[in-house]
């Protein structure tokens, strides 16, 4: 953990530059799969649902972002898995955990 905090500490000063010109936002956006988010990775996607909710004047559009995030990830992960099973045994034969 400290040492997570040593690199993003690392990565901003080297990108000290660009965030200081207030038109990039350096974030560490952490989540787990199937568990809790960093409370920056909640602080932005509520600020950018609450963008999306005043532009479009729909109530769900930060319901659906969380939901888009949250599929992007499953989907990746699944790929990953998948990117394991050899492509010669039919899935049937695949242990499952």
């Amino acid at each position: 953990m400290l040492e997570n905090l040593l690199i993003l500490q690392q990565k901003i000063s080297h990108y000290s530059n660009i965030i200081s010109s207030n038109n990039h936002i350096l974030l560490a956006f952490a989540v787990e799969t199937m568990g809790p988010w960093s409370s920056e990775s909640i602080t932005f996607i509520d600020k950018i649902g609450t963008q999306l909710q005043d532009i479009s004047g729909d109530k769900r559009s930060k319901f659906y972002l969380i939901q888009r995030i949250s599929m992007a990830i499953q989907r990746h992960n699944a790929s990953r898995i998948m990117g394991t099973i050899p492509a010669n045994k039919p899935l049937d034969q695949v242990f499952y955990l």
